[in-house]
């Protein structure tokens, strides 16, 4: 053949193979421990042609495109990982999406689910398989799972460690070859098919501290037959973790705070100047740019809160002023507006009367607001600290004149020279303020001259809430008239008076409600007793696996797997009545001082500190949640049967594999919550005419709350009901009291710990339900062979095609689908989708073998392409308003392509690059989540520490101005600037709702990548690879959080209606509080959201990787090195789409730039050692995607704003004895150095961000025996 017909016929293979466009295949071979292609032992012998973990077509083992890592069996059992997830994100570029440690941020629904994560880019865009197949999906249809991430994530806790012959985890591929999902790219778990003999295991592992205790018993057995050609495989695998706590671990038990600093916007200015036009400047520095860190760790900082205890702490009824307007008189329970009153509570939803912020310095360092020994009539003393603004009021003429008056007597005071000097009222008014500002002492300055002035007087007289009594310190008493009382019940419901907090340093130590300083509080908060920090955790796996060769033409193939994952919260965590909380359910409640079971000596201590009528309680209601634990159970059941061959066509070997798989994953969750109708009722103790304890419910007293909604409870749920048609109609539920729900009731004794009896408690209580049945029948084949010989080769080909169901049914007890708890009313969700998938790809070697050019020895090009087409339905709903949605999705057809190729321009060199489009399909919660209620606590944009922050913060300053002032609460922009200076949120939770969106487009992902593997003859087994990533996912789908829209609302220039830039109005999904609220301009309940396509993510990055083996020679064993590098270049957010004003994170905590392992060992005979590194450079604090600026000390946001690198270092032995390595023992150490945090305890534990390792030194010890 003439070469210009070798040349036709390649270009025409070539050209046949790219219709349009196309996409790729990956590099992990099934005998090579590393993704970088290997070198075989002789290079003259052809390497065996498998199908690698990316591709569907055979090839040679060495070969492939895509860059990756691989973790073998032998290092799965080396490093004694218990489950595929430890061993994944174990690889630097491999994040945990979600994990067993910790309780998955509380969310109901994944308690103890492991999903991976590749380059962060967020589990759902990780495609999960085994054997090259897909896999049942284990997330919930609902929004409260792990990270609030929906959609098709693989619980890696059901697949048996003992059974993974590897696992492939390969860069921004297998998009063609897998179809939609993996944008980020493709996790591959292979298993043992073909195993011989008995294989037993054991494992044991404990922590350092003598907890975290772990086993593990296994058994792999497997058997040929018929000759060897058919083999049954066996494995059973029980695992146990056991459950770990924060009272565990000194970090957690010392319980330190990170409070606001009392200096936030207490920094005087030295270049302030008294001027009449305000030229001089202020004589504070804006909180927003002052340069003091918002919150600081410090040296360490230990506390607790003011606001709640375990046995409940008190507050004064009276303090806010207008609670006995609101309530009636009688009134014991939930201090909210009345739930039946259409005009306090529109549409039943009270709302909490008061609330105590948590973030209220008790010494504050900062002007105080007017009304503290501040009064427009004294012209002589005029205020007994600086002011935040002036007394008085220009509301009328007589105002106007004492204030007047009040301006002329501060400036001829304080400055002389400017007396009479004219100007505006308000010229004068600001004057006068800063005056007062630069002359009068904070409290900070005044506890500097005054030492041991009680801090009582400062929290009496500051602080709003707690009962006071007159201070009767005739030093003090002038500048701090009152003195609080701050009262507690101990565990027996005794009262007794605590210490606050402890000013040790004036100049130094901060204290706020929420975080005290010293003092009791520092004892009585148990927080780190209920801080999860690794769920309990039972699994028992089966699996069998056969398979039985009729011919070379048909192989016969099954596997089967059972895995039982059981994960259980011992000590669940209470939901409290508490003076922070704002939700109505958790407001603190109103006590009588006549409450039946308060002690005598109680209400006597109570009674001298003034209360004659009604007090505040505000407890965790721990003791009604102690012994109930959580429990969830997941099932899963999966059974493939498929056929394989190979058959000549024109000359050639053709492969094809088909197979039918169908998955199940059913999981049940049981968790006690609080009845809220119940609670309410039951807080309500008295006594009844023969002097028994009941409920006033069961009084003549209390009958007219039949049929009503008690205080604090929700009184209307928006349901959706199924009618026998499968439809779903929409309506509200009017949440009332029942007879049944009055008789059965036992009133609740809420004083102390424990002390109610156990009918009260279990009346309060209820057992609730969530089960989640997930679904999936999946079908594939695929025609693989040789095409065509050309001059560089035999080009390849692929075809395949695949089938997919997928319905997912997620349904809550009725008690909680009807918002019967605290939670919110929790949604269920039903719905399915199927998608239809084909497509092709091919290895043309343009180049190679005999016919190859100068620097040009290999050249194959790998086009392909796949179409996809994913349509779904869930029950229509017929809303409200009586309209209709017809829940569909009718996708259109999508394409999948990937265009790579490799480059051999010696030998020893291979180039390798792919450009690949791929899709991640919308889930069955994304598509069709059933309105689902929900709660946030938003950072809102526009507080004084936010004001100053994001990538447009004079836009955000301006749209703020505005905002404050179409609130009613200024007139002009100065009016916004002062409130805007002191406006600081409570931080409470805001209730909405969340529904799924039928119409939403797939993801889109862009990547490519390009890099090369060296393998030099001159170190025949050193393998070294380095590969650049480039991934862009477009049109994400998200429920965008609260923060993000309210940033994208309050930083657009196009403010308040973002729909011109950003497709949607993000500035309308929420509204703020009218300016006669008690929270004023804070964000008000009722958010409306649904999932978008909106938002774009995008990742650089480089990839490296070094295998090398040096044999010693004779019997003296081998040494190998291992080493993994991963460099982050940019992790950028753009949740408007615009890139070029994107968020990074690369080099913020959490986002390490360079994440690297070295691994070294040595081997001989049945011994072996390893070493393993792994290293994290320093990382720093980012606000609103950049690194904050200033110092720890100098900045405005916290005094830790850079983090060490650090390192991690795990140590393994092993032997195995006997000539044929029957018996081997394993002994690792993880973490030797017993790392737990970067860098300082303080500021890790205080900010609670820097914790990298809450176990500490561990060890374990296997066993293995074989036969």
């Amino acid at each position: 053949m003439s070469r210009v017909t070798l040349l036709a016929a390649t270009a025409l293979v070539g050209g046949l193979m790219v219709p349009g466009a196309v996409r790729a295949q990956t590099a992990a071979s099934e005998q090579v421990p590393s993704a970088a292609p290997a070198v075989a032992t002789d290079r003259e012998e052809a390497p065996a042609e498998v199908v690698v973990t990316g591709s569907r077509i055979f090839q040679p083992a060495y070969d492939g495109v895509i860059p990756g890592a691989q973790v073998s069996g032998e290092q799965i059992q080396r490093r004694t990982f218990t489950n595929a997830l430890d061993a994944l994100t174990d690889v630097p570029f491999i994040g945990s999406g979600a994990s067993a440690y910790g309780d998955n941020g509380g969310q109901p629904a994944s308690l103890g689910q492991a999903y991976v994560d590749l380059f962060d880019l967020g589990s759902a865009r990780t495609l999960t398989l085994v054997n090259g197949r897909r896999y049942v999906s284990g997330n919930a249809a609902s929004l409260f799972v792990a990270n609030n991430a929906p959609g098709s994530q693989v619980d890696l806790s059901t697949i048996p460690a003992a059974l993974i012959a590897r696992t492939d985890a390969v860069t921004v591929g297998g998009a063609v070859a897998y179809g939609s999902d993996a944008i980020a790219g493709v996790v591959n778990i292979v298993l043992k098919d073909d195993v011989q003999g008995l294989s037993l295991g054991a494992l044991s592992g404990l922590t350092a501290r003598g907890d975290g205790a772990r086993y593990r018993l296994s058994a792999l057995g497997g058997t040929n037959f018929a000759d060897g050609r058919g083999n049954v495989t066996v494995a059973l695998e029980y695992d146990r973790d056991d459950a770990l706590y924060g009272d565990a671990r000194a970090g957690y038990r010392a319980n330190w705070q990170a409070p606001t600093s009392f200096r936030d916007g207490g920094v005087r200015n030295a270049a302030y100047t008294p001027t009449l036009d305000g030229s001089g400047g202020s004589a504070f520095l804006p909180a927003a740019s002052d340069k003091v860190p918002r919150l600081i760790a410090g040296a360490g900082y230990r506390g607790g809160s003011l606001l709640y205890s375990h046995p409940g702490a008190v507050f004064s009824f009276d303090a806010p002023g207008d609670l006995a307007d609101d309530l009636p008189r009688d009134f014991q329970g939930l201090i909210t507006t009345d739930p039946n009153d259409p005009e306090a509570s529109p549409g039943y939803r009270p709302e909490t009367l008061w609330t105590m912020p948590r973030n209220t310095n008790l010494v504050p360092g900062r002007p105080m607001a007017r009304g503290n020994g501040c009064r427009v009539t004294d012209l002589t003393g005029f205020c007994a600290f600086a002011p935040e603004s002036l007394p008085g009021t220009r509301a009328d003429e007589t105002g106007a004149a004492a204030r007047d008056a009040f301006d002329a007597a501060v400036i001829a005071r304080y400055a002389p020279a400017l007396a009479g000097a004219g100007g505006t009222a308000a010229q004068r008014d600001s004057l006068a303020l800063n005056l007062l500002q630069a002359h009068l002492p904070t409290p900070r300055d005044y506890l500097k001259v005054h030492p041991g002035t009680d801090i009582n007087a400062f929290i009496g007289s500051f602080v709003k809430g707690f009962l006071t009594a007159p201070n009767r310190n005739a030093a003090t008493r002038g500048a701090l008239p009152r003195v609080a009382l701050p009262l507690q019940f101990d565990a027996s419901g005794g009262l007794r008076a605590i210490l606050p907090a402890v000013i040790a340093d004036p100049d130094v130590t901060p204290s706020t409600t929420g975080a005290a300083i010293g003092g009791d509080p520092a004892d009585v908060d148990q927080g780190a007793r209920l801080n999860l920090l690794h769920a309990e955790q039972d699994r028992a796996i089966a699996d069998l696996i056969a398979h039985y060769t009729v011919s070379d033409a048909l192989t016969l193939y099954t596997e089967n797997h059972y895995a039982r994952v059981r994960s259980l919260v011992p000590r669940a965590e209470g939901l409290g009545n508490s003076v922070s909380y704002a939700s109505a359910e958790y407001s603190a409640l109103a006590i009588q001082l006549s409450n039946p079971y308060l002690s005598q000596q109680a209400r006597d201590l109570l009674e001298r500190a003034g209360v004659t009528d009604r007090f505040l309680l505000s407890r965790t209601n721990q003791d009604l949640y102690d012994r109930r634990p959580t429990v969830a159970t997941s099932d899963t059941y999966r059974t493939v049967v498929g056929a394989r061959g190979e058959f000549p066509a024109f000359g050639k070997t053709t492969h094809y594999d088909a197979s039918l798989s169908y998955a199940a994953n059913d999981l049940v969750r049981r968790e006690d919550q609080i009845r809220d109708i119940e609670y309410a009722l039951a807080a309500d103790a008295v006594r009844d005419a023969a002097g028994n304890i009941v409920c006033r419910a069961q009084t003549p007293q209390g009958a007219a709350v039949l049929g009503t909604t008690p205080y604090g409870v929700i009184g209307q749920e928006i349901v959706r009901d199924r009618d026998r048609a499968d439809h779903l109609t929409e309506h509200y539920l009017r949440r009332t009291v029942s007879a049944a729900q009055i008789a059965a009731c036992r009133p609740l004794d809420l004083f102390g710990y424990g002390q109610m009896s156990a009918e009260a408690r279990d009346y309060v209580m209820a057992p609730t339900l969530l089960t989640n049945r997930s679904r999936m029948l999946f079908g594939q084949a695929s025609l693989s062979g040789a095409l065509v010989d050309l001059p560089g080769g035999t080009a390849r080909y692929a075809l395949f095609g695949e089938y997919r169901r997928e319905s997912i049914d997620y349904r809550n007890d009725e008690l909680s689908r009807t918002g019967g708890t605290r939670s919110v009313a929790l949604a269920d969700t039903q719905g399915h989708i199927q998608s239809a998938e084909f497509g092709g790809e091919a290895i043309v070697p343009l180049l190679g073998e005999n016919f190859s050019a100068p620097l040009v020895r290999e050249l194959h090009f790998q086009p392909g392409i796949r179409f996809v087409r994913q349509s779904g339905a869930a029950p229509d709903v017929r809303l409200l308003d009586g309209s209709e949605i017809t829940q569909r999705e009718r996708g259109k057809w999508n394409r999948i392509w990937s265009l790579a190729g490799t480059w051999r321009p010696v030998h020893a060199l291979q180039v390798r690059g792919n450009v690949t489009r791929s899709i991640r399909q919308p889930s069955i919660t994304e598509l069709f989540l059933g309105g689902q209620s929900a709660f946030r606590w938003p950072t809102d944009p526009c507080a004084s520490s936010e004001i100053g922050q994001g990538l447009h913060p004079q836009t955000r300053l301006a749209n703020c101005r505005r905002a404050v002032i179409d609130a009613g609460l200024a007139s002009d922009t100065a009016g916004a600037d002062q409130f805007l200076n002191t406006y600081v949120p409570s931080g409470v939770a805001i209730t909405g709702v969340d529904n799924g969106t039928p119409g939403l487009r797939p993801e889109r992902g862009k990547s490519w990548t390009v890099g090369a593997v060296l393998t030099p003859a001159f170190l025949p087994r050193l393998k070294l690879s380095g590969d650049y990533v480039h991934v862009l996912v477009e049109d994400q789908i998200s429920l965008v959080d609260s923060d993000t829209e309210l940033q994208l609302c309050y930083d657009s220039p196009t403010y308040p209606d973002t729909s011109r830039s950003l497709g949607v109005n993000t500035c309308g999904f929420y509204k703020r509080l009218p300016s006669s609220h008690q929270r004023a301009f804070e964000l008000a309940d009722g958010f409306n959201d649904s999932f978008l396509n909106l938002g774009k993510l995008k990742v650089e990055a480089a990839n490296a990787t070094l295998d090398y083996s040096v044999p010693l020679g004779g019997e003296s064993g081998k040494l190998t090195l291992y080493a993994n590098v991963y460099r982050l270049f940019h992790y950028l957010n753009a949740p408007d789409n615009d890139l070029s004003a994107a968020y990074e994170s690369a080099g913020s905590i959490g986002f390490s730039k360079w994440r690297t392992q070295l691994r070294p060992g040595y081997e001989r005979g049945g011994f072996f050692a390893q070493w393993v590194w792994n290293w994290n450079n320093a990382t720093r604090y980012f606000s609103a995607g950049a690194p904050v600026e200033g110092t720890d000390a100098e900045n405005e946001i916290r005094d830790f704003i850079r983090v060490p690198g650090y390192s991690l270092h795990d140590a393994t032995v092993g032997y195995a004895f006997g000539e044929q390595r029957r018996f081997g023992l394993t002994f690792n150490v993880s973490n030797v150095f017993d790392k737990l945090t970067a860098g300082t305890a303080v500021q890790s534990y205080a900010f609670r961000s820097t914790i990298i390792d809450d176990f500490g030194r561990r060890f374990t010890l296997s066993v293995d025996v074989k036969w």
